[in-house]
């Protein structure tokens, strides 16, 4: 299992090298320990939440579609109740 992709990881290197000539090792090191420390919470994660440690928010659509299917066996249940009355 990965946790970045090989692009991803191919642009960043990229990155770090340009920083290190263009201003010394003190501030890409600044740099590779945030990008690091973000790899790590994405990787301890669990997978319900998003990269801050929040509780993903559920998308309109899902909700809904649940309660579009709530009403749905709503309403099989009121019809066959009165076909058998």
């Amino acid at each position: 299992m990965t946790i970045i992709k090989r692009k991803t990881k191919k642009k960043i290197t990229k990155q770090i090298k340009k920083l290190v000539k263009k201003h010394g090792p003190e501030i890409a090191t600044g740099l590779v320990s945030s990008i690091v420390a973000g790899i790590a919470a994405a990787a301890t994660a669990p997978p319900d939440t998003d990269d801050a440690g929040k509780p993903k928010k559920k998308k309109k659509t899902e909700a809904k579609a649940k309660a579009k299917s709530a009403k749905k066996a709503e309403s099989r249940k009121s019809k066959s109740q009165t076909s058998e009355a």
